[in-house]
């Protein structure tokens, strides 16, 4: 199948939309119908904003293009490959999805095994090596919900000098909803998913004598907010607010990064 024909050679602000679930893919959730509308209205400024998601069981995956080279994830000392497969959005020809693919840690159902925490981990830590397999490097990687809140702990740490010391990071959460379903993890998952004791202290990921994707997401994402907060701002606000914090993230990361 030929790949989808993105236009966005002149579009100069990138942002990649990160989440468990997009409408009417998955369904219409709230935190699915919010990407769908997000990426569109982005779309329609000029922005080129593109989304990343699992490729769930119940996904189709026949019209999708299957790129043809895995891609690594590193997740503890294990290396794992993946598949990636893109398709033209189903209500906006012009924005991609990418879907990631590994059976074991993302098409399964909610409730089997690996831990929900391992495969929110692998998740988050897809993106920066899809990215770079793509060729392409968001200035904002916006993420949805507890599941994806790991990506901005490696944004600052492990991906800092890989290429993405100047990307900005916003998360958007459910609120006090997305901390109860938020899992706390046992500490001796944090091994199984690249983390030294020293660093999950220092990041914020222990939470209540165990392990917080969520705690540890706040803890480095330039921007939060909730699901009410995201509803109720115009598109025009996301465009300043993008391009304020990728400005801030520039200037910090040419301070940082020698």
């Amino acid at each position: 199948m030929v790949p989808p024909r993105i236009e966005a050679e002149s579009l100069p602000l990138r942002v990649l939309l990160v989440s468990p679930e997009t409408a009417p893919i998955t369904g219409e959730t709230s935190t699915g119908r919010a990407v769908s509308d997000l990426a569109r209205s982005l779309r329609d400024t000029g922005i080129d904003a593109r989304v990343l998601m699992p490729c769930l069981e119940r996904v189709d995956r026949t019209p999708l293009y299957r790129h043809p080279d895995p891609v690594s994830v590193e997740l503890g000392v294990h290396e794992h490959f993946v598949a990636v497969l893109t398709a033209s959005h189903p209500e906006d020809s012009a924005t991609a999805i990418y879907f990631v693919d590994h059976r074991d840690y993302l098409a399964r159902g909610a409730d089997s095994a690996p831990a929900s925490i391992e495969r929110a981990a692998f998740l988050s830590s897809s993106v920066f090596p899809v990215c770079r397999a793509l060729f392409w490097t968001p200035h904002v990687l916006h993420m949805f919900t507890w599941q994806t809140a790991y990506a901005a702990v490696l944004a600052r740490t492990r991906e800092l000098r890989r290429g993405f010391s100047g990307t900005a990071t916003v998360l958007t959460t459910a609120g006090t909803a997305d901390a109860d379903q938020c899992p706390t993890g046992d500490p001796m998952l944090l091994s199984r998913i690249g983390i030294r004791h020293e660093d999950a202290v220092r990041t914020g990921l222990y939470s209540d004598g165990g392990i917080s994707l969520l705690e540890g997401g706040r803890s480095f994402v330039d921007l939060e907010l909730s699901a009410a907060e995201h509803a109720s701002w115009p598109v025009d606000r996301w465009n300043e607010t993008y391009s304020s914090l990728v400005r801030s993230r520039t200037r910090l990361s040419k301070r940082s990064i020698r």
